[in-house]
């Protein structure tokens, strides 16, 4: 099982994006793997979608990510805010990457597929990049 962050889908999806080629590189690997999404990651990837390329696309996008049979939205509960609003400020960094660091320490999940270096912070956190 492999977290995902936003950063990797928005790269995969957007083919002028810096990344791009590196997640298309990444994606036979990952598609024979269990892949976990926080909804506030999906709201990321659909938010900056929308902002690029429209809401069709977005929407179109998104929509493939949750039909995707090896894709979990993992949702956070209530109880993981504090903790993730304490460490977006320990560590300088986005909420939605403190929720997903949350959640991935409540699934002992370790590896995260990500180009976001802010998740180097973490020393807990393998990035796969």
């Amino acid at each position: 099982m492999l977290y995902t962050d936003s950063g990797y889908w928005i790269a995969l999806f957007a083919d002028a994006d810096e990344c791009h080629a590196r997640a298309a590189e990444l994606w036979p690997s990952l598609s024979k793997e269990s892949l976990q999404l926080s909804e506030h990651c999906l709201g990321e990837v659909f938010t900056f979608l929308a902002s690029r390329f429209g809401h069709h696309q977005a929407k179109e996008k998104c929509l493939g990510l949750l039909a995707d049979k090896r894709m979990t939205i993992v949702q956070a509960a209530v109880s993981d805010f504090h903790p993730a609003i304490e460490t977006a400020s320990k560590f300088n960094v986005s909420f939605a990457d403190a929720i997903t660091a949350r959640l991935m320490e409540n699934d002992g999940v370790k590896q995260l597929v990500s180009f976001d270096a802010d998740f180097d912070k973490f020393p807990k956190i393998k990035r796969v990049h």
